[in-house]
C-alpha cells in the first residue's frame, strides 16, 4: 500500500474535489459574483444558467486532474520498478504527493471559479496556482540546499504564507502577481542549471534532462498567446462557441503541468569529489 499512496491520496483528494463540486452545484454556488461578471469579460465565454456558468471553461480543466492521478500512479510504479532510486520524487512519499494533489487542486479550485463565477472562486483559482508554483521553487531550495524534509515543508508553508497574505488583503490582480512569481521561479531554475554558485563548499552536483523543461516552457509560450486573445475583443473570442481558447488554454497547462514533472523526474544528485593537486617532489642533488 505504502507504494500506491501518492495515487490512493491523489484519489482520495479527487473523490472529495467531485463530492464538494456536487454539493455547490445543487446549492446554486452561492456568493457574490466575481467583478468580472459586471465588466463582462470572463475569459470569453458567455455565462449560462445551470450549475455550469461556462462549460467549455470548466470540462477543460478535468486534464489537471486526470494528469495528477497519472502522476500519483506513475510515482508508485516508479517506485516498485526502482526501489533505490535517488530521484526525490522517488526517494520518500512527500513529493510526488505534493506534486499530484496539487496539479489536482488546480483543475477543481479553477473549477470552482469557471462553474461559479463567484469572487471565492476566483481566489481559490489564484492560490491553487500559487500553491503549484511555490511547491516547484521550494523544490528547487530543496535541491540546491539539499533541505530535509521539514526544512522543506516548513520553507513550503512560508512561501505560500508570503503568496496568499497579499492576496487575500492587498492584492486585487492575480494575473501581474503570479506572472512575478513565475520570473522568480525561473531565476531558480537558472540557479539549479549552475549549482556550483550555492554549493557552499560542499561541491554538489545536480543534474537534470532539460529537454522536457523546454518543451513544457514553449507550451506554456504558446498557450499564453492564446490566453493573451481569448478576452472579449480578441482575436479567438467567441463568446458563443463550444470551443473556446481559455479551455485551450487549460489543456495546454496541463500538459506543462505533466511536461516539468518529466523533468524533475530526471534529477539526478551527487557530490563532485575535490580535484587532487600533483605533489611536486624537490629533487636533493
Amino acid at each position: 500500500m505504502r507504494d500506491r499512496a501518492e495515487f490512493l491520496l491523489g484519489l482520495g483528494v479527487t473523490l472529495a474535489g467531485v463530492a464538494i463540486w456536487i454539493g455547490f452545484s445543487f446549492s446554486g454556488w452561492p456568493g457574490d459574483p466575481h467583478p468580472c461578471v459586471q465588466l463582462g469579460d470572463c475569459y470569453c465565454e458567455l455565462p449560462r444558467p445551470g450549475a455550469i456558468a461556462q462549460p467549455a471553461n470548466t470540462w477543460s480543466l478535468l486534464g489537471y486532474i486526470l494528469i495528477g492521478l497519472w502522476i500519483g500512479y506513475d510515482v508508485g510504479a516508479r517506485k516498485r520498478a526502482f526501489p533505490r532510486a535517488d530521484n526525490p520524487l522517488l526517494s520518500g512519499w512527500i513529493f510526488g504527493a505534493l506534486y499530484a494533489v496539487t496539479t489536482i487542486l488546480l483543475g477543481f479550485a479553477s473549477i470552482a471559479f469557471h462553474a461559479s463565477l463567484t469572487n471565492w472562486g476566483g481566489i481559490a483559482d489564484g492560490l491553487s496556482m500559487f500553491g503549484w508554483l511555490g511547491m516547484l521553487f521550494c523544490f528547487n531550495l530543496r535541491s540546491l540546499f539539499r533541505l530535509r524534509d521539514r526544512q522543506f515543508l516548513v520553507s513550503f508553508v512560508l512561501v505560500l504564507a508570503v503568496l496568499i497574505v497579499p492576496r487575500l488583503t492587498i492584492v486585487n490582480d492575480v494575473d501581474d502577481y503570479f506572472g512575478w512569481f513565475i520570473l522568480i521561479y525561473l531565476v531558480s531554475e537558472v540557479l539549479v542549471a549552475r549549482p556550483g554558485w550555492f554549493a557552499l563548499g560542499n561541491r554538489l552536483q545536480l543534474t537534470r534532462d532539460r529537454r522536457a523543461f523546454w518543451a513544457g516552457l514553449a507550451t506554456f509560450s504558446v498557450s499564453l498567446v492564446i490566453w493573451s486573445e481569448s478576452h472579449v475583443g480578441g482575436q479567438l473570442c467567441n463568446p458563443e462557441s463550444l470551443l473556446q481558447g481559455h479551455a485551450v488554454w487549460h489543456v495546454l497547462n496541463a500538459i506543462v503541468n505533466g511536461l516539468v514533472y518529466v523533468y524533475l523526474l530526471s534529477q539526478r544528485e551527487g557530490r563532485q569529489e575535490p580535484a587532487e593537486v600533483p605533489i611536486r617532489r624537490r629533487s636533493h642533488r
